[in-house]
Protein backbone atom coordinates (compact mmCIF):
# COMPACT_ATOMS: atom_id res chain seq x y z
CA UNK A 1 0.00 0.00 0.00
CA UNK A 2 2.84 2.38 0.91
CA UNK A 3 4.61 1.68 -2.41
CA UNK A 4 1.37 2.29 -4.30
CA UNK A 5 0.85 5.62 -2.53
CA UNK A 6 4.41 6.69 -3.36
CA UNK A 7 3.87 5.71 -6.99
CA UNK A 8 0.72 7.80 -7.15
CA UNK A 9 2.47 10.74 -5.50
CA UNK A 10 5.36 10.65 -7.97
CA UNK A 11 2.93 10.34 -10.88
CA UNK A 12 1.03 13.40 -9.67
CA UNK A 13 4.25 15.39 -9.23
CA UNK A 14 5.41 14.36 -12.69
CA UNK A 15 2.12 15.41 -14.23
CA UNK A 16 2.25 18.77 -12.43
CA UNK A 17 5.84 19.42 -13.58
CA UNK A 18 4.92 18.57 -17.18
CA UNK A 19 1.92 20.88 -16.97
CA UNK A 20 4.06 23.80 -15.68
CA UNK A 21 6.69 23.22 -18.38
CA UNK A 22 4.03 23.04 -21.11
CA UNK A 23 2.43 26.27 -19.87
CA UNK A 24 5.76 28.11 -19.91
CA UNK A 25 6.51 26.90 -23.42
CA UNK A 26 3.08 27.92 -24.69
CA UNK A 27 3.38 31.43 -23.28
CA UNK A 28 6.80 31.91 -24.80
CA UNK A 29 6.17 30.30 -28.17
CA UNK A 30 4.63 31.84 -31.23
CA UNK A 31 1.30 30.61 -32.51
CA UNK A 32 2.20 28.44 -35.47
CA UNK A 33 -0.63 27.88 -37.94
CA UNK A 34 1.47 26.14 -40.59
CA UNK A 35 -0.03 22.70 -39.96
CA UNK A 36 -3.56 23.73 -40.82
CA UNK A 37 -5.07 22.37 -44.00
CA UNK A 38 -6.73 25.19 -45.96
CA UNK A 39 -10.02 24.68 -47.74
CA UNK A 40 -11.23 26.69 -50.73
CA UNK A 41 -10.93 30.10 -49.20
CA UNK A 42 -12.88 29.21 -46.08
CA UNK A 43 -11.82 28.97 -42.46
CA UNK A 44 -10.66 25.84 -40.75
CA UNK A 45 -9.73 25.87 -37.08
CA UNK A 46 -7.59 23.72 -34.86
CA UNK A 47 -7.74 24.26 -31.12
CA UNK A 48 -5.08 23.30 -28.61
CA UNK A 49 -6.75 23.70 -25.22
CA UNK A 50 -5.93 23.27 -21.57
CA UNK A 51 -8.56 22.71 -18.92
CA UNK A 52 -8.94 25.00 -15.93
CA UNK A 53 -11.01 24.61 -12.80
CA UNK A 54 -14.68 25.32 -13.24
CA UNK A 55 -15.83 27.85 -10.67
CA UNK A 56 -19.11 29.69 -10.50
CA UNK A 57 -17.26 33.01 -10.33
CA UNK A 58 -14.92 32.39 -13.27
CA UNK A 59 -15.07 35.39 -15.62
CA UNK A 60 -16.13 34.49 -19.15
CA UNK A 61 -13.11 36.06 -20.92
CA UNK A 62 -10.74 33.85 -18.90
CA UNK A 63 -12.42 30.47 -19.22
CA UNK A 64 -14.62 29.48 -22.13
CA UNK A 65 -16.90 26.53 -22.66
CA UNK A 66 -16.47 24.18 -25.60
CA UNK A 67 -19.46 23.52 -27.84
CA UNK A 68 -19.89 19.90 -26.79
CA UNK A 69 -18.89 19.93 -23.14
CA UNK A 70 -19.94 21.46 -19.86
CA UNK A 71 -16.29 21.76 -18.83
CA UNK A 72 -14.41 25.03 -19.01
CA UNK A 73 -11.40 25.28 -21.31
CA UNK A 74 -8.89 27.97 -22.13
CA UNK A 75 -8.46 28.26 -25.91
CA UNK A 76 -4.74 28.98 -25.66
CA UNK A 77 -3.87 28.29 -29.28
CA UNK A 78 -6.56 28.34 -31.90
CA UNK A 79 -5.33 28.43 -35.46
CA UNK A 80 -7.42 29.96 -38.19
CA UNK A 81 -6.41 30.56 -41.77
CA UNK A 82 -7.93 32.00 -44.89
CA UNK A 83 -6.63 31.43 -48.39
CA UNK A 84 -5.18 34.54 -49.98
CA UNK A 85 -2.59 35.83 -52.38
CA UNK A 86 -2.71 39.46 -51.34
CA UNK A 87 -1.32 41.78 -54.02
CA UNK A 88 -0.53 44.27 -51.26
CA UNK A 89 2.09 41.86 -49.93
CA UNK A 90 0.48 41.42 -46.50
CA UNK A 91 -0.65 37.79 -46.02
CA UNK A 92 -3.92 37.98 -44.14
CA UNK A 93 -3.20 34.84 -42.15
CA UNK A 94 -0.17 36.49 -40.57
CA UNK A 95 -2.27 39.46 -39.47
CA UNK A 96 -4.92 37.24 -37.85
CA UNK A 97 -2.13 35.26 -36.21
CA UNK A 98 -0.85 38.40 -34.47
CA UNK A 99 -4.27 39.01 -32.97
CA UNK A 100 -4.36 35.44 -31.70
CA UNK A 101 -1.00 35.98 -29.97
CA UNK A 102 -2.53 39.08 -28.33
CA UNK A 103 -5.50 36.99 -27.12
CA UNK A 104 -3.13 34.37 -25.72
CA UNK A 105 -0.99 36.99 -23.97
CA UNK A 106 -3.99 38.81 -22.48
CA UNK A 107 -6.42 36.07 -21.56
CA UNK A 108 -4.16 33.09 -20.89
CA UNK A 109 -0.67 34.26 -19.98
CA UNK A 110 -1.94 37.08 -17.77
CA UNK A 111 -0.11 39.96 -19.46
CA UNK A 112 -1.75 43.33 -18.64
CA UNK A 113 -3.96 44.41 -21.54
CA UNK A 114 -2.07 47.66 -22.10
CA UNK A 115 1.24 45.81 -22.40
CA UNK A 116 -0.24 43.15 -24.68
CA UNK A 117 -1.82 45.90 -26.81
CA UNK A 118 1.52 47.68 -27.21
CA UNK A 119 3.09 44.43 -28.37
CA UNK A 120 0.24 43.80 -30.81
CA UNK A 121 0.51 47.25 -32.38
CA UNK A 122 4.30 46.97 -32.61
CA UNK A 123 4.03 43.58 -34.34
CA UNK A 124 1.41 44.87 -36.78
CA UNK A 125 3.54 47.90 -37.65
CA UNK A 126 6.52 45.65 -38.26
CA UNK A 127 4.50 43.23 -40.38
CA UNK A 128 3.09 46.03 -42.51
CA UNK A 129 6.36 47.98 -42.60
CA UNK A 130 4.83 51.05 -40.94
CA UNK A 131 7.23 51.77 -38.06
CA UNK A 132 6.05 55.34 -37.45
CA UNK A 133 2.33 54.97 -38.19
CA UNK A 134 -0.27 56.06 -35.68
CA UNK A 135 -3.19 53.78 -34.93
CA UNK A 136 -5.50 55.46 -37.45
CA UNK A 137 -2.99 54.95 -40.27
CA UNK A 138 -2.35 51.37 -39.18
CA UNK A 139 -6.09 50.62 -39.18
CA UNK A 140 -6.45 52.14 -42.63
CA UNK A 141 -3.71 49.90 -44.03
CA UNK A 142 -5.12 46.79 -42.33
CA UNK A 143 -8.54 47.45 -43.80
CA UNK A 144 -7.07 47.99 -47.26
CA UNK A 145 -5.20 44.68 -47.08
CA UNK A 146 -8.40 42.70 -46.38
CA UNK A 147 -10.54 44.65 -48.84
CA UNK A 148 -7.98 43.94 -51.59
CA UNK A 149 -8.82 40.26 -51.13
CA UNK A 150 -12.58 40.74 -51.23
CA UNK A 151 -13.23 40.80 -47.48
CA UNK A 152 -14.96 43.42 -45.36
CA UNK A 153 -13.13 44.26 -42.13
CA UNK A 154 -13.52 46.36 -39.00
CA UNK A 155 -10.71 46.99 -36.52
CA UNK A 156 -10.49 48.56 -33.08
CA UNK A 157 -11.57 47.60 -29.55
CA UNK A 158 -14.72 45.92 -28.26
CA UNK A 159 -15.35 46.35 -24.54
CA UNK A 160 -11.73 47.24 -23.89
CA UNK A 161 -9.96 44.60 -26.02
CA UNK A 162 -8.64 44.57 -29.58
CA UNK A 163 -10.06 42.12 -32.10
CA UNK A 164 -10.93 42.31 -35.81
CA UNK A 165 -14.22 41.55 -37.50
CA UNK A 166 -13.72 40.00 -40.93
CA UNK A 167 -16.58 38.86 -43.18
CA UNK A 168 -17.35 38.16 -46.82
CA UNK A 169 -20.72 39.65 -47.72
CA UNK A 170 -22.82 42.71 -46.79
CA UNK A 171 -26.50 42.66 -47.77
CA UNK A 172 -28.49 45.88 -47.09
CA UNK A 173 -32.14 45.83 -45.97
CA UNK A 174 -34.57 48.42 -44.61
CA UNK A 175 -36.47 48.05 -41.31
CA UNK A 176 -39.03 50.26 -39.60
CA UNK A 177 -37.89 50.77 -36.01
CA UNK A 178 -40.06 52.22 -33.24
CA UNK A 179 -38.37 54.08 -30.38
CA UNK A 180 -39.87 56.00 -27.44
CA UNK A 181 -39.56 59.28 -29.39
CA UNK A 182 -40.98 58.04 -32.68
CA UNK A 183 -40.66 55.57 -35.54
CA UNK A 184 -38.35 55.70 -38.56
CA UNK A 185 -36.78 53.57 -41.28
CA UNK A 186 -33.21 52.41 -40.82
CA UNK A 187 -30.83 50.74 -43.23
CA UNK A 188 -29.65 47.44 -41.75
CA UNK A 189 -26.61 45.71 -43.23
CA UNK A 190 -26.81 41.94 -42.83
CA UNK A 191 -23.22 40.74 -42.51
CA UNK A 192 -22.57 37.19 -43.73
CA UNK A 193 -19.71 34.71 -44.03
CA UNK A 194 -17.66 35.63 -40.98
CA UNK A 195 -14.03 34.56 -40.85
CA UNK A 196 -13.18 36.32 -37.58
CA UNK A 197 -15.56 37.88 -35.02
CA UNK A 198 -13.28 39.51 -32.46
CA UNK A 199 -12.13 38.26 -29.08
CA UNK A 200 -15.27 37.06 -27.31
CA UNK A 201 -16.38 34.82 -30.17
CA UNK A 202 -12.82 33.51 -30.41
CA UNK A 203 -12.50 32.68 -26.72
CA UNK A 204 -15.91 31.00 -26.46
CA UNK A 205 -15.73 29.04 -29.73
CA UNK A 206 -18.63 31.07 -31.14
CA UNK A 207 -20.97 30.73 -28.17
CA UNK A 208 -20.86 34.44 -27.30
CA UNK A 209 -19.90 37.49 -29.27
CA UNK A 210 -20.88 40.85 -30.68
CA UNK A 211 -24.18 40.79 -32.56
CA UNK A 212 -23.95 44.13 -34.32
CA UNK A 213 -23.19 47.84 -34.11
CA UNK A 214 -24.27 51.22 -35.47
CA UNK A 215 -22.05 53.05 -37.97
CA UNK A 216 -21.42 56.82 -37.71
CA UNK A 217 -23.79 57.39 -40.66
CA UNK A 218 -26.68 55.75 -38.80
CA UNK A 219 -26.56 52.38 -40.57
CA UNK A 220 -27.18 49.38 -38.30
CA UNK A 221 -24.88 46.42 -38.89
CA UNK A 222 -26.18 42.97 -37.98
CA UNK A 223 -24.08 39.82 -37.79
CA UNK A 224 -26.70 37.57 -39.36
CA UNK A 225 -25.49 34.30 -37.85
CA UNK A 226 -26.05 35.72 -34.36
CA UNK A 227 -29.82 36.27 -34.75
CA UNK A 228 -33.13 34.76 -35.65
CA UNK A 229 -34.42 37.68 -37.73
CA UNK A 230 -37.99 37.00 -36.57
CA UNK A 231 -37.12 37.08 -32.88
CA UNK A 232 -37.64 39.75 -30.22
CA UNK A 233 -33.92 39.63 -29.57
CA UNK A 234 -33.31 40.87 -33.12
CA UNK A 235 -36.10 43.46 -33.06
CA UNK A 236 -35.38 44.81 -29.58
CA UNK A 237 -31.83 43.96 -28.52
CA UNK A 238 -30.33 44.79 -31.90
CA UNK A 239 -32.57 47.10 -33.93
CA UNK A 240 -33.97 49.26 -31.12
CA UNK A 241 -30.71 49.23 -29.16
CA UNK A 242 -28.58 50.34 -32.12
CA UNK A 243 -31.21 52.77 -33.44
CA UNK A 244 -31.20 54.50 -30.06
CA UNK A 245 -27.42 54.83 -30.33
CA UNK A 246 -27.87 56.53 -33.69
CA UNK A 247 -30.43 59.01 -32.36
CA UNK A 248 -28.38 59.78 -29.25
CA UNK A 249 -25.11 60.34 -31.13
CA UNK A 250 -26.85 62.81 -33.40
CA UNK A 251 -28.64 64.60 -30.59
CA UNK A 252 -25.74 64.61 -28.10
CA UNK A 253 -22.44 64.43 -30.07
CA UNK A 254 -20.33 64.41 -26.88
CA UNK A 255 -22.21 61.59 -25.19
CA UNK A 256 -20.00 58.97 -23.54
CA UNK A 257 -20.02 55.24 -24.40
CA UNK A 258 -21.41 54.37 -20.94
CA UNK A 259 -24.24 56.91 -21.36
CA UNK A 260 -25.03 55.48 -24.80
CA UNK A 261 -25.25 51.94 -23.46
CA UNK A 262 -27.30 52.98 -20.44
CA UNK A 263 -29.93 54.61 -22.67
CA UNK A 264 -30.02 51.76 -25.18
CA UNK A 265 -30.45 49.20 -22.41
CA UNK A 266 -33.35 51.22 -20.98
CA UNK A 267 -34.98 51.16 -24.42
CA UNK A 268 -34.57 47.38 -24.50
CA UNK A 269 -36.15 47.04 -21.06
CA UNK A 270 -39.07 49.27 -22.05
CA UNK A 271 -39.94 47.29 -25.18
CA UNK A 272 -38.92 43.76 -24.19
CA UNK A 273 -41.48 41.15 -23.18
CA UNK A 274 -38.85 39.15 -21.30
CA UNK A 275 -38.64 39.93 -17.55
CA UNK A 276 -35.36 38.01 -17.47
CA UNK A 277 -33.62 40.70 -19.55
CA UNK A 278 -33.17 42.89 -16.48
CA UNK A 279 -31.47 40.04 -14.62
CA UNK A 280 -29.17 39.55 -17.60
CA UNK A 281 -28.10 43.20 -17.40
CA UNK A 282 -27.62 42.97 -13.64
CA UNK A 283 -25.34 39.97 -14.08
CA UNK A 284 -23.11 42.06 -16.37
CA UNK A 285 -22.77 44.98 -13.91
CA UNK A 286 -19.21 45.87 -12.92
CA UNK A 287 -18.11 49.43 -12.18
CA UNK A 288 -14.52 48.30 -11.69
CA UNK A 289 -14.17 48.07 -15.50
CA UNK A 290 -14.28 51.70 -16.72
CA UNK A 291 -13.36 50.65 -20.28
CA UNK A 292 -16.37 48.32 -20.48
CA UNK A 293 -19.30 50.63 -21.19
CA UNK A 294 -21.79 47.75 -21.00
CA UNK A 295 -20.66 46.77 -17.50
CA UNK A 296 -20.74 50.38 -16.26
CA UNK A 297 -24.20 50.99 -17.76
CA UNK A 298 -25.54 47.78 -16.23
CA UNK A 299 -24.20 48.83 -12.83
CA UNK A 300 -26.19 52.07 -13.03
CA UNK A 301 -29.29 50.14 -14.06
CA UNK A 302 -28.82 47.91 -11.02
CA UNK A 303 -28.80 50.89 -8.67
CA UNK A 304 -31.82 52.55 -10.26
CA UNK A 305 -33.95 49.41 -10.37
CA UNK A 306 -33.16 48.48 -6.77
CA UNK A 307 -36.58 49.63 -5.50
CA UNK A 308 -38.52 48.27 -8.49
CA UNK A 309 -40.48 45.02 -8.37
CA UNK A 310 -38.21 43.07 -10.73
CA UNK A 311 -40.66 40.18 -11.06
CA UNK A 312 -43.40 42.26 -12.72
CA UNK A 313 -42.79 43.05 -16.40
CA UNK A 314 -45.02 46.15 -16.47
CA UNK A 315 -43.09 47.65 -13.54
CA UNK A 316 -39.79 47.10 -15.36
CA UNK A 317 -41.12 48.63 -18.58
CA UNK A 318 -42.59 51.69 -16.84
CA UNK A 319 -39.49 52.29 -14.74
CA UNK A 320 -37.23 52.01 -17.80
CA UNK A 321 -39.18 54.74 -19.64
CA UNK A 322 -39.15 56.99 -16.57
CA UNK A 323 -35.39 56.64 -16.27
CA UNK A 324 -34.88 57.28 -19.99
CA UNK A 325 -36.91 60.52 -19.83
CA UNK A 326 -35.03 61.64 -16.72
CA UNK A 327 -31.69 60.86 -18.34
CA UNK A 328 -32.64 62.85 -21.44
CA UNK A 329 -33.20 65.91 -19.24
CA UNK A 330 -29.87 65.21 -17.54
CA UNK A 331 -28.06 65.13 -20.89
CA UNK A 332 -29.79 68.31 -22.07
CA UNK A 333 -28.43 70.09 -19.03
CA UNK A 334 -24.98 68.55 -19.46
CA UNK A 335 -24.50 68.92 -23.22
CA UNK A 336 -27.21 71.31 -24.36
CA UNK A 337 -29.86 70.58 -26.98
CA UNK A 338 -28.51 69.82 -30.45
CA UNK A 339 -29.90 72.12 -33.14
CA UNK A 340 -30.55 69.22 -35.47
CA UNK A 341 -32.37 67.08 -32.91
CA UNK A 342 -33.77 64.21 -35.00
CA UNK A 343 -36.93 63.69 -32.86
CA UNK A 344 -36.67 59.98 -33.46
CA UNK A 345 -36.12 60.28 -37.19
CA UNK A 346 -33.49 58.20 -38.93
CA UNK A 347 -30.12 59.90 -39.13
Amino acid sequence: MEKQNKRLLWSALGFFAAFVLWTVLVCRADVRPDRVQIGKGEQQCISASISCAETSGAPLPICARTRNSGMFYRPTLRFLRIANTAPTGYPLNDILRLYQIYFRDTFYCGLPEAEAADKLLARLKKRLDLPDADEARLTERLQAAFEAEGYHALFGKTQGYYGPYVWRETVPAVYQVELPDGSAEYTVNLLKGFVFRSWMDYLTFGRYGTGGWASPDGTINCIEQAYDLESERFRVSLLKHEAQHTVDRKRFPQITPAELEYRAKLVELHFSGDPGLLQKFLSEADESKPDDSHAVASARIGREFADTDQTVLSCIQTRALELLRAHTRELEEKYGESRDHPNGEAV
